[in-house]
């Protein structure tokens, strides 16, 4: 009888272990198809989404390289809209871009990854007009150290914006540098033009070079630090860190794209007038709206893999096709409804701030599912400076 005991003992014993090893097997394999999943999903976006945007910024750079130096033989209206318009082009691109700071793009301090690229090429909300005006009447933008003597809001994207479309007075008091040494008035308005299209070349110049380094750093062929990421090898200790890169990037659209360009201008955050419509970004060219319905596109593109592998299809595999459709549908109505509105965004805050006011509350819809939903099925991390914000 001790023995008949001992043998359904064992017998069972034998049972639990087998199914516990089917178990971990079944568990293992589960574990390396989502790895597998997000491999592929980083692959998709640094190949096919951030490289290939890079490069198209990189074409749209070479033509307002192209119409400046035009600009420079010879100076029209005509010509200097052109000029505009084109560096309008070049920064929609960019603006895509600002959804992708991950890797060498992103902040040291916020990205695993990050080299504080992004700044140099454009440093928005840090701009200081003032510098950019003393700069271009002291003609030291021509110094072969101007770039590692001078802070990011001396240059850089934002810096061009200032020099194609500010007025011919310049931003500073009258009690500094060009004003109170008669500089800019010995310019005259002439002469402040030439001086400002001679100073755009020069930072064009180095964006492209910045930018190239940049591409250079993800080339496959070149220093590669697009299998680095996909694979989430050092400095990443794994593949889900490298996610995580990716999905702290999105939350500039909570950050920047809903607080900083729309809640402030609005009277709605860090404002103690009832509205804030001059720190808008892109006031002077009066593109804050096109550079947010850009940043909506590039949230897209990174969420959707540009229509390949993405956190859309990542989320059904993970039983969640639900959130990932509604994601979509919160990203297409705000869309939408951006690209349907008449005036600049300057004007539409005075005019008729509820209608600009809906448009907050749009993406407001997508940070929220962002913030609070899309952490807990992809089991990856809020950023701190977005962690403590309401919409």
């Amino acid at each position: 009888m001790s023995s008949f005991r001992s043998s359904i003992f064992l017998t069972s014993l034998a049972l639990v272990s087998f199914g516990y090893s089917q178990a971990c097997q079944e568990a293992e394999k589960q574990e390396e198809v989502q790895v597998d999943q997000i491999t592929q999903l980083l692959n998709q976006a640094s190949s096919s989404v951030f490289i290939p945007h890079l490069q198209t910024f990189q074409d749209e750079l070479t033509l307002l390289e192209e119409e400046l130096l035009t600009l420079q033989g010879e100076f029209s209206t005509e010509q200097h809209e052109k000029v505009q318009a084109q560096w309008g082009a070049s920064m929609k691109l960019w603006q895509q871009l600002e959804m992708m700071q991950f890797g060498p793009a992103g902040s040291s301090l916020k990205m695993i990854g990050g080299e504080d690229i992004r700044d140099e090429i454009y440093s928005w909300p840090s701009i200081n007009r003032c510098r950019v005006d003393q700069k271009t009447a002291s003609k030291e933008y021509e110094n072969e150290n101007f770039f590692s003597e001078n802070l990011v809001h001396a240059y850089g994207l934002d810096a061009i914006e200032h020099l194609l479309f500010a007025s011919a007075d310049a931003s500073c008091p009258s009690q500094v540098s060009p004003i109170s040494d008669g500089l800019w008035q010995e310019l005259g308005e002439e002469g402040v033009l030439e001086n400002r299209i001679d100073y755009a070349i020069r930072l064009i110049d180095d964006i492209q070079s910045r930018s190239q380094d940049l591409l250079d750093r993800w080339d496959p062929e070149k220093e590669d630090f697009s299998t680095v990421f996909s694979n989430g090898d050092a400095p990443y200790a794994s593949s889900t860190e490298s996610l995580n890169d990716v999905f702290r990037a999105l939350f500039y659209l909570e950050t920047h794209t809903k607080d900083r360009k729309l809640a402030h201008p609005l009277g709605l955050k860090d404002c103690q007038d009832e509205t804030c419509v001059e720190d808008l970004e892109g006031y002077l060219s009066a593109s804050s709206l096109d550079s947010i319905i850009a940043n909506l596109e590039g949230f897209q593109a990174v969420f959707t893999g540009d229509d390949g592998y993405g956190f859309d299809d990542y989320l059904v595999h993970l039983g969640h096709e639900e959130l990932s459709l509604a994601v979509i549908q919160n990203l297409d109505d705000a869309l939408s409804y951006a690209n349907t509105l008449q005036l600049p965004l300057k004007e539409g805050i005075v005019e008729d701030k509820d209608t600009v006011l809906e448009l907050h509350t749009r993406i407001a819809k997508i940070t929220t599912q962002l913030k609070n939903e899309l952490p807990i099925v992809l089991s990856l991390q809020v950023p701190t400076e977005a962690a403590g914000d309401n919409d």
